[in-house]
């Protein structure tokens, strides 16, 4: 393999590993993670809340107006919210325009009162 080819592999390889989806991303992160390993998975929240109830710090890392499925279309953006209890992953939300999906009601403790 020629350089000129091995050079061309490697920036169509990095081209389509920068399309990745944050959908798809998010379907990597599993219940009972940590903080590192989903920002690994993730990369740096926009923002992120604490809240403390029963004995437990909750905390929501939020994904702002990221790109939800390049495969259907490019430029619709959906929020991502993924929900520690005590430091582990207890949930993870896709929301746009349409869909708003949480699987605990952990997503209600930090809803402005």
């Amino acid at each position: 393999m020629s350089l000129r080819r091995a050079v061309i592999a490697i920036l169509l390889i990095l081209a389509l590993s920068a399309c990745s989806s944050t959908q798809s991303k998010l379907k990597r992160v599993d219940t009972g993670m940590g903080f590192r390993e989903v920002g690994h998975i993730m990369g740096r929240p926009n923002s992120s809340q604490t809240v403390k109830k029963d004995n437990a710090a909750y905390v929501l890392y939020r994904y702002d107006h990221r790109r939800c499925n390049p495969d259907l279309s490019f430029y619709e953006r959906c929020d991502f919210f993924v929900i520690f209890k005590n430091g582990k992953v207890v949930d993870t939300i896709t929301k746009n325009g349409q869909d708003y999906s949480p699987h605990t009601d952990a997503l209600y403790l930090f809803q402005p009162r």
